[in-house]
């Protein structure tokens, strides 16, 4: 539901964040000119974390936070390819789109920190870009409502720039956590209807809050994004999932699939129906709730994939980091990124998850 009350919580508080950050960006907001251009001639623009979406997004670099999460400055970047940080040192843009609750300058942060630790040099084959959209909302049914309505119209945002002649061949992958695959889902949807031509080598979906069958039937969004991947390539969407994930447990329990988040009132309808009974399994049961409905892929992964989807989706297991960061927050761990960089690894269980699991098998739930 969120990417996440993990990220305020565990990660930023023990350090300072960074108020400026070099590298490409995407953004979907509304740019305003400053009249100002850099040493190189590029137009200098603000924008603002609660912006307007654009119709088309926009790449920037070298931002600079002018007020606190609130009012940003940036070079504007007409073409990504041949930036350093976008294809530089022959590597490949991994953009990386986050979720529900995520402030600009947190995840720009968040994403350098990634940087230093996991994509530098040799380290990895890709440049993290990162993708920021408005979704700094209040953690209530109205605001995670308005955080879906504002990721239709980001996707909508992104497909219309990646759909464009400079980055559209361009080799690229994307990885798009919890509500950033309503985003991920919104932006295929938008670009099939348009009939315009996106292309990833590989599509990862972290810890998604979208439905687990999406990848059911050809009739289902989950084509669309299936659509996305590179033509006569050898690339797949990987869907990481975690059954211990508590914020997608809380996300299922109070909305079970997507058509139930069709209006407030059924939002918190729905929320004061299930409230007790979710804390009544956090009480009496252990990890994870087998009664709930898991209908959130972050789960437990995609379910009764299509044959026509055979050999496209795949799922990987990050079940074995348990409710560390929430069970939700583990994009950038060091095992996960290497699956990034080597899609044909799998994460491997601790022998304590192992012996956990084998007795579980014998249970009758």
């Amino acid at each position: 539901m969120v990417v996440s009350i993990s990220l305020a919580l565990n990660s930023f508080a023990s350090r300072i964040k960074n108020t400026n950050y070099s590298g490409i960006v995407l953004i979907p907001f509304e740019v305003e000119d400053t009249g100002e251009k850099d040493e190189d001639g590029n137009q200098i623009v603000e924008f603002r974390s609660n912006s307007s979406i654009a119709n088309e997004g926009t790449f920037v670099k070298n931002i600079e936070e002018v007020e606190n999460n609130k009012k940003f400055k940036a070079v504007i970047v007409e073409n990504p390819v041949g930036e350093a940080t976008w294809d530089g040192n022959g590597k490949i843009p991994l953009l990386a789109v986050h979720g529900f609750m995520g402030r600009p300058d947190l995840w720009y942060d968040w994403c350098q920190k990634a940087i230093d630790d996991e994509f530098q040099g040799d380290e990895s084959k890709f440049n993290l870009v990162p993708v920021m959209w408005p979704s700094n909302l209040f953690i209530t049914p109205l605001g995670y409502a308005k955080g879906r309505k504002n990721a239709t119209a980001a996707g909508k945002s992104f497909a219309e720039r990646l759909s464009r002649d400079d980055v559209k061949t361009n080799k690229k992958s994307i990885v798009t956590v919890s509500m950033g695959n309503f985003v991920l889902k919104e932006m295929a949807n938008a670009a099939q209807e348009k009939k315009q031509s996106l292309s990833f080598e590989n599509i990862f979906m972290n810890a998604a809050d979208v439905d687990e069958d999406i990848f059911s039937s050809v009739d289902k969004e989950g084509a669309n994004i299936v659509d996305m991947l590179e033509k006569n390539g050898t690339g797949k969407v990987y869907v990481f999932h975690n059954e211990n994930d508590l914020i997608l447990q809380l996300s299922t329990n109070v909305a079970p699939g997507e058509s139930r988040w069709n209006n407030a009132g059924e939002i918190v309808g729905r929320l004061v129906e299930n409230a007790g009974g979710f804390v009544e399994n956090i009480l009496a049961r252990e990890f994870p709730f087998p009664n709930l409905p898991l209908r959130r892929i972050g789960i437990r992964g995609a379910q009764n994939i299509a044959k026509e989807f055979e050999g496209k989706v795949e799922n990987k297991d990050a079940s074995k980091y348990g409710i560390i960061d929430l069970g939700h927050g583990y994009v950038f761990y060091p095992e996960v990124v290497e699956i990034y960089n080597d899609p044909s690894k799998n994460l491997t269980e601790s022998l304590p998850r192992r012996v956990f699991n084998f007795f579980r098998s014998f249970l009758p739930f």
